[in-house]
């Protein structure tokens, strides 16, 4: 099996995409964040803005607040509330994916020849313009 890296999940995901399409299924894009058990992440005031504000006071009142959740920006593709997520070994180095959590979902609606560079920049685009998906999938539950 291929070990990924990060930063290939949008153009994994996009051939993936592709290929599903090719059989006559609708995924979609997903754009959010993994939680891993890695302690040397920084905070991700985005991920704590939009799941847990709670904490994100407490680590804005105090410079030394270490109690917070660690994640890292992931893209994958959902089918049928079945998660897709071909390239999650790029993550066994921070002892694999806790949770999933959401941010965006994408569609594509016209049928283009599609590229990781459309997927960036859709999501670049509406990052904070949209209704934010709050949903957070367990790995163990797909």
């Amino acid at each position: 099996m291929r070990q990924y890296k990060f930063g290939e999940c949008i153009p994994e995901s996009v051939k993936e995409y592709k290929r599903l399409k090719k059989k006559g299924l609708k995924p979609e894009f997903v754009e959010g964040w993994v939680e891993v058990d890695y302690q040397n992440l920084d905070i991700d005031r985005d991920f704590l803005e939009l799941y847990y504000p709670d904490i994100l006071k407490k680590a804005n009142n105090d410079l030394e607040f270490d109690d917070y959740i660690r994640v890292l920006p992931h893209t994958w593709l959902i089918l049928n509330n079945k998660y897709i997520d071909i390239t999650k070994n790029q993550f066994n180095k921070f002892n694999g994916i806790i949770r999933y959590y959401e941010k965006l979902r994408y569609k594509p609606k016209k049928k283009i020849k599609l590229k990781a560079e459309d997927i960036m920049n859709w999501f670049d685009d509406r990052d904070y313009t949209i209704k934010r998906n709050r949903y957070i999938h367990y790995p163990e539950n797909n």
